[in-house]
């Protein structure tokens, strides 16, 4: 990279990190069941508790890998554990993947103009703004995705046994921020077999030794805990989940068609599913007939590598993904190359069309942007209310109407019956800013993630009931819950923040 493509990039760099940070100062954070979890467990490292095994998987048996709580301890450490602290940290490392999108579609076509376009297609993305602020472990594979395909092209470009071991170590980080993401292997081990002629087996010792080695926790976890994994890969291949097993091959093929399309939408044309589809159905349709007509060696083309990359999540399909958007984590990189190559192409014949298109990427993606990002990280959750500002709001409430007297609180929320995010908002939150924790009077917490609020008192008179919007609650535990609550205290006054209803209540008399 000469010194004019440096600060070319260096200022879309900025521009992206400024748009991703654009409103963090107001609480726009998405902040459930899932990242209050991993608050309490980053705490815990900072105490001291190691920890080697990270969330569950979504399937019995198997978890992610922990270093997303590693990589958070320090802006939590820093901060006290202010989440918002904590997205400024995730923002800069998601903003910093543009310098990875440069190189990696350098080395691959080795033009400036596209390499340029692709790092302003990736800071002008909406799913890559989304990811880039979302406090959840499959965020940080937006950089450890592209870095594991960038190291892998230079290596068997330049059959160096370093670069096989960094492609070895982004890969098994990957794999860290979402297990799923080991299909990739696929692709990884596709490319591996075009180019065997190249690579010696030091080098693929290299490999397998920095995957060991990005996956170490993973392993170390499994063997301690009687390896769980086997019992949950079983599950997956076995179609323990109920609606695999009932699905055909045609709809894992829609299933996928969605998926690609989506992504490309999310990246291109973000204010039209439909359409975003199109386009990328459209740039693979010329992209596939350029490699077949220009490539002389077609399995070791860089555009049969783009390709790789593009549908490298094919195989993840057929163990569902229809509510699981963030399985295609760091494929929109490719999607923003690809488009550059596009656009790049139709510039040779008609600069104003090309210069039409690009302007209309950039548009759609930063009018989504400052559309949606203020309400948190909205591709990802079907609960678009809980964001950290109500919660930060219901908490003020409570104190605040209390008029400084002890309250007990008790929740519904989801999962059921776990009270996770409300103990560490105010841990976090409330202790920090009044100097005192509410006291519990729901179902026990014993053993639960955040079982730190005390039991309630008899002498306590002020109760707070806490609802948080219902989707994906069953209503009889809604009403079976409310029910429980009437039958102790009495409603004096309701408050809704954005979807997030507090009732004060008093002791029925």
């Amino acid at each position: 990279m000469n010194k004019k493509s440096f600060l070319t990039v260096s200022v879309i760099f900025v521009i992206g990190f400024l748009l991703r940070v654009l409103y963090l100062n107001k609480s726009a954070i998405t902040f459930s069941y899932d990242q209050a979890r991993d608050a309490f467990f980053v705490k815990q490292i900072i105490a001291g508790d190691i920890k080697i095994q990270g969330p569950s998987a979504n399937a019995p048996g198997l978890y992610h890998g922990v270093l997303y709580d590693y990589f958070l301890a320090v802006p939590y450490f820093a901060s006290k554990g202010n989440p918002v602290v904590a997205d400024y940290w995730l923002a800069f490392f998601s903003s910093a993947t543009v310098f990875v999108v440069y190189f990696l579609s350098f080395f691959l076509f080795r033009k400036r103009d596209v390499s340029l376009l692709s790092s302003l297609f990736f800071v002008f993305s909406f799913e890559a703004s989304q990811y880039a602020t979302w406090l959840s472990n499959p965020t940080i594979g937006l950089l450890f995705v592209p870095l594991t395909y960038l190291f892998l092209w230079l290596w068997t470009r330049n059959k160096n046994v370093w670069y096989a071991l960094l492609t070895g170590v982004f890969f098994g980080f990957s794999i860290q921020s979402d297990l799923f993401l080991a299909y990739h292997i696929a692709a990884i081990a596709t490319w591996l077999i075009i180019c065997k002629k190249s690579i010696t087996l030091r080098q693929f010792g290299a490999f397998v030794g920095g995957l060991i080695a990005g996956t170490c926790t993973i392993w170390i976890s499994q063997i301690k805990f009687g390896l769980t994994g086997i019992k949950g890969l079983i599950y997956l291949f076995t179609g323990g989940n109920t609606l695999l097993s009932v699905k055909g091959f045609g709809d894992f093929i829609v299933v996928y068609l969605n998926q690609i399309g989506k992504t490309f939408s999310l990246n291109l044309f973000p204010l039209s599913l439909g359409f975003g589809g199109f386009i990328g159905f459209v740039m693979i349709v010329w992209f596939t007939q350029k490699w077949g007509r220009e490539s002389k060696n077609h399995l070791e083309d860089p555009k049969f590598f783009l390709l790789l990359y593009l549908f490298s999540h094919l195989p993840v399909v057929f163990f569902g993904g229809n509510d699981t958007p963030y399985l295609t984590v760091g494929i929109g990189i490719a999607v923003c190359i690809l488009a550059a190559m596009f656009i790049s192409a139709i510039w040779k014949k008609s600069k104003i069309f090309a210069v039409i298109l690009t302007f209309i990427v950039i548009l759609s993606g930063l009018t989504k942007i400052l559309s949606e990002n203020k309400d948190g990280q909205t591709i990802f959750t079907l609960r678009r209310e809980m964001v950290l500002s109500n919660l930060e709001q219901a908490v003020d409430y409570t104190y605040q109407s209390s008029g400084g007297q002890r309250f007990s609180i008790n929740s519904i929320t989801a999962p059921l019956w776990l009270n996770t995010t409300w103990s560490y908002m105010y841990s976090w939150y409330g202790l920090g800013k009044y100097g005192y924790l509410p006291y519990w009077h729901g179902r026990s917490q014993v053993g639960d993630i955040g079982d730190i609020l005390p039991d309630t008192p008899k002498n306590i008179q002020i109760y707070y009931f806490i609802i948080e919007p219902q989707e994906g609650i069953p209503q009889n535990f809604v009403d079976d819950a409310i029910s429980e609550e009437n039958s102790k205290t009495a409603v004096v006054e309701q408050k809704n923040f954005g979807g997030i209803v507090v009732q004060k209540r008093t002791l029925l008399k």
